[in-house]
């Protein structure tokens, strides 16, 4: 069965990005969400989701409060967070809400196949 990556990207661009990297390099099947709540719901009912990827800034429902809301329904759900480089990150409160790793903007291909590998089973 193919393992499914869902990426939640407000912009089509940024989800593009990751859906050719994740094409490109795996035998994965990327999905969309355009919001947290979107991403939420997908994960709820939709149990062949094998990983997420959140932008931190979602709308609806950001990438902190997704990443919550997740845990409660998928406690060993692998989950990514990205953030602009740039941007101050609190890293603690990731780890404290169950983020298993954090990918910095502009997006490193070699790092996200590396945690796609590391995670996804």
């Amino acid at each position: 069965m193919t393992k499914q990556i869902l990426i939640a990207e407000e912009f089509d661009l940024d989800y593009q990005n990751f859906e050719m990297i994740i094409q490109e390099n795996t035998d994965f099947l990327p999905l969309r969400a355009r919001s947290g709540i979107e991403a939420f719901h997908l994960i709820m009912v939709n149990y062949r989701i094998n990983c997420a990827i959140l932008n931190i800034n979602l709308p609806i429902l950001d990438g902190y409060e997704a990443s919550k809301k997740i845990r409660t329904i998928r406690p060993h759900f692998p989950i990514f967070v990205v953030a602009e480089q740039n941007r101050i990150v609190d890293k603690e409160q990731l780890i404290a809400i169950g983020v298993n790793e954090l990918i910095t903007t502009p997006i490193d291909t070699k790092q996200v196949i590396r945690l796609l590998k590391k995670y996804v089973r």
